[in-house]
């Protein structure tokens, strides 16, 4: 068996809101995780895993995101992440983060950009090449709202995908150009110095339809290794061993069901 460094590494979880405030305003923060630096490197652990630090509306804990290049305000500012990866890196932890590509916030300028959009059509037909972010999401014209649907606020012509809440509308993860902004933005947070990624809800990226997701699963894995062989991914997919055991036929390096 291959020997991989994530094999033998403990990793910590950190729900920043809860951890440590660092400023006093009641809400935990990235300059809290970096104040307790010693404390986690007594604890043994090789690898803190944080769970959403975006800019999001918080609807759900920040799972549902509005920017995936900006710091939620709450929590601080890019310098203070960069300065928790040195603080990290001195003491040879690493960071993984949770990464959410089945939806962003319906706050999100693509979802908003978008809804706008399709209100200045009337009856025609949707334009990608007029406003991209319209195949970012999966809208139907429909007078029917399905389950797992919502009406586009403002626009009852239209509805959108939004599987989990109607304030987090479904990415289009068949569109190339919502996978090639994807890759951009793990690019990002690679280069930030980020070791690996937790994949939210992968049961989910196709709704009922495992061999889709998993073909995703495949994708963004595949990618993000091409940039390092070492990047670390482990998948969410809560379901039956049988299920799990289907998605490791993707190149995602572990599956967990939390």
């Amino acid at each position: 068996m291959e020997k991989r460094w994530w094999k033998e590494s403990i990793v910590y979880q950190i729900y920043p809101r809860s951890f440590k405030d660092s400023n006093g305003d009641g809400i935990g923060d990235l300059n809290g995780i970096t104040e307790k630096m010693d404390y986690l490197e007594k604890l043994g652990v090789n690898v803190v895993w944080l769970s959403p630090v975006y800019q999001s509306p918080n609807d759900d804990n920040g799972y549902d995101i509005s920017d995936y290049r900006a710091i939620m305000t709450e929590f601080g500012t890019m310098e203070d992440f960069e300065a928790l990866v040195k603080a990290c890196d001195e003491r040879g932890l690493d960071i993984y983060m949770d990464f959410v590509i089945n939806h962003t916030s319906s706050k999100c300028e693509w979802f908003k950009e978008a809804c706008e959009y399709l209100s200045t059509i009337g009856d025609g037909e949707p334009d990608a090449s007029v406003c991209p972010y319209v195949d970012y999401y999966n809208f139907k014209k429909t007078d029917k709202v399905a389950s797992g649907w919502k009406k586009v606020s403002g626009n009852p012509d239209w509805t959108y995908e939004c599987v989990f809440s109607a304030q987090m509308p479904d990415l289009n993860l068949s569109s190339k150009a919502v996978r090639a902004e994807i890759e951009k933005i793990a690019k990002f947070w690679i280069d930030k110095g980020v070791s690996g990624f937790r994949l939210d809800a992968a049961l989910h990226y196709f709704a009922a339809d495992n061999p889709d997701s998993i073909e995703v699963l495949t994708w963004f894995c595949d990618y993000v290794h091409g940039v390092n062989p070492d990047i670390y991914c482990v998948a969410e997919v809560w379901d039956n061993l049988n299920t799990i055991k289907q998605f490791y036929q993707s190149s995602c390096d572990s599956m967990f069901d939390f």
